[in-house]
């Protein structure tokens, strides 16, 4: 096995050496994808992680407010 850096990954995401010459980005124990370099893996992990904080945000935002955002963008 090769030998890497540990990355900081937010969240419970995880990207490790796979195969030979690939990355592989878990979330949890769910293999989401395989990327030929590790800055690939980081890009798709880092959006990933910012649409997750997003729609937590979008939950625990009250419906009254969400409205108001809707209806302020249609205009």
């Amino acid at each position: 096995m090769r030998r890497m850096r540990k990355i900081h990954c937010p969240g419970s995401f995880c990207i490790v050496p796979w195969d030979r010459r690939f990355y592989a980005l878990f979330q949890g124990e769910e293999l989401i994808c395989v990327t030929a370099y590790k800055t690939g893996a980081r890009k798709v992990m880092n959006r990933l992680y910012r649409l997750q904080v997003s729609l937590e945000k979008l939950r625990r935002a009250s419906p009254v407010a969400l409205a108001g955002q809707i209806i302020e963008k249609g205009r």
